[in-house]
């Protein structure tokens, strides 16, 4: 786990490096009956956080019930129940929104990144 967790940090330094990001967004953890994987997520998702403080970059974890919903909220897309029918929905949206092609992973990182940007917006005009 510790070389993964190298790579991962290697591989997150160049793409802070190449795209200098002001904030981070990422999916919260969710127990599925399997503790090793879990384990491992968090230990991912704990290197996320602390490595973005200490590079200085804000950072938001966003369930995906929550990002889904800010979505549903601004576009009307019911996602569906089950995980299949969410990917689905997640990679036609990108396709029909940003024109664009990719994994079910990809949409799903793309959808939830969108959604953090709509949720910072809300914020700001809270205040």
């Amino acid at each position: 786990m510790g070389e993964r967790l190298d790579s991962f940090v290697r591989e997150f330094n160049v793409l802070i490096e190449t795209y200098h990001p002001e904030k981070i967004y990422f999916e919260g953890i969710q127990y599925q009956n399997n503790a090793e994987t879990y384990k491992k997520l968090a230990m991912i998702q704990a290197m996320v956080i602390y490595w973005s403080r200490q590079k200085q970059i804000e950072n938001l974890e966003l369930t995906p019930s929550h990002w889904r919903s800010i979505i549903k909220n601004k576009h009307g897309i019911k996602f569906g129940r089950t995980r299949a029918e969410q990917k689905a929905k997640s990679k036609q949206f990108v396709e029909d929104n940003f024109k664009s092609f990719a994994s079910e992973d990809e949409a799903d990182a793309i959808c939830l990144g969108y959604a953090g940007i709509l949720e910072d917006e809300k914020l700001k005009s809270a205040f």
